[in-house]
């Protein structure tokens, strides 16, 4: 089995999510996100589904969810 390392800008993200907090969650992104409480709503969801995310520089560009 193949582990895959997770990429530092992933990881700020989650743990952001994690930990509650708004700051460290927006700077995870490229540029600030349009709204980073429609952002996090679906980062935060109660469902299962997978997450897409495109890094460009070390930071998130985008990120897009699929239920």
């Amino acid at each position: 089995m193949t582990t895959a390392e997770v990429p530092s800008a992933v990881r700020a993200f989650v743990d952001a999510i994690d930990r509650g907090d708004s700051e460290a969650f927006t700077a995870a992104f490229t540029g600030k996100p349009a709204s980073t409480t429609g952002a996090r709503s679906s980062a935060v969801g109660t469902g299962t589904g997978s997450m897409t995310f495109r890094l460009r520089d070390g930071l998130l560009a985008a990120l897009s969810t699929t239920p």
